[in-house]
């Protein structure tokens, strides 16, 4: 116990340490996501390499040398390792968030005690990771002048993949708990309508998923088309066909939980599939490409178009994403169109 002590403690100094060399490291980025924590480390996981799969990987970097503008080259290497630094930041504010409420649970038992223990240790091993990583690319920025864009690249992602993979849980812990927590959610209520009312949610999921798969022609086109469902005000989605039939409440929770995988499926598109997405969803809006890349640009509209719950670090690998590809198919246009309008 002592141990542990004395080991908090130095991290905790280290952390504050820390934080007074880099206040204004992320400052770029949204400053609600940063208040927001996961629900588990597993999740946690899964966005930190999603940075590595979508953002750092030589296959972007080769077809971003190929049809992107050198400013734009330029660009895209700081943002790169912007978010890196923002990843990490968002790790160890979550990590710090769960070790402050006490999310390990607790028990009076000898055995659960010694398990909350156990998690809290790697909670606070997990932190010194993190922090250890922060301290690394905060060191190397710098003296990035020196340093070729490559070798900064692979440094950020094998900092983002070396905590992702200590972050995720074991394959069966992971898979046991949510059919545990189903079990027992289901057992507390009893009740044969709310079996009823999920299977109704999943129905209208169903449908609503065929109709966009239908109607649209990619799942960039549907995430913004369900975005214009919702009022951004109360932040719920309004369909009127559907409302006729179903509660608003159901049709609310099932157009959610659509967006929710939708854009899951298009922050996982690399960046050369999301600009031909783009470029698709552009032709479809009977507008000049000019001026719809010209409102993107100044609007950023589709910073709206996101689901309300979505995580901070998928978030900010969509919007670095588009505002790329966005520039990307701005260079592609002939010398002439912004004189056509």
């Amino acid at each position: 116990m002592r141990m542990i002590l004395a080991f908090s403690a130095v991290l905790i100094l280290t952390i504050l340490l820390f934080a007074l060399f880099s206040r204004g490291d992320g400052q770029e980025y949204l400053a609600e996501h940063r208040t927001r924590s996961y629900s588990s480390c597993r999740d946690l996981s899964i966005a930190l390499r999603e940075v590595c799969w979508g953002l750092l990987t030589p296959k972007t970097l080769m077809f971003l040398n190929a049809n992107a503008p050198a400013r734009v080259i330029t660009s895209f290497g700081k943002q790169q390792q912007r978010l890196a630094r923002y990843s990490l930041r968002v790790a160890s504010d979550t990590l710090v968030q769960n070790l402050a409420d006490g999310n390990y649970g607790g028990s009076s038992f000898s055995r659960g005690f010694v398990r909350v223990r156990r998690l809290e240790v790697r909670g606070l091993f997990l932190l010194a990771v993190c922090t250890a990583g922060r301290m690394g690319l905060g060191a190397l920025r710098p003296v990035n002048w020196g340093v070729p864009r490559s070798i900064q690249v692979w440094i950020s992602t094998k900092v983002l993949m070396s905590l992702g993979t200590l972050l995720a849980e074991p394959a069966s812990a992971a898979e046991r708990r949510p059919c545990l927590a189903v079990v027992e959610q289901d057992q507390a209520r009893g009740d044969v309508l709310r079996v009823d009312e999920r299977s109704i949610d999943a129905s209208l999921r169903k449908q609503i998923q065929e109709a966009l798969l239908n109607a649209l022609p990619n799942d960039l086109s549907r995430m913004i088309y369900i975005a214009t469902m919702r009022d951004n005000n109360s932040g719920h989605y309004y369909y009127p066909e559907l409302t006729r039939k179903f509660s608003t409440d159901i049709v609310d929770r099932a157009m959610l939980a659509c967006h929710g995988q939708i854009f899951e499926r298009v922050v996982q598109l690399s960046l050369e599939d999301l600009t031909d997405s783009l470029d698709v969803y552009m032709a479809g809006t009977h507008v000049l490409k000019a001026r719809v890349i010209q409102s993107w640009k100044k609007l950023r509209a589709y910073r709206a178009t996101i689901p309300i719950n979505s995580d901070p670090i998928s978030a900010e690998v969509f919007f670095m994403k588009v505002e790329v590809a966005v520039a990307i198919l701005e260079a592609r246009l002939p010398a002439d169109s912004y004189g056509r309008e």
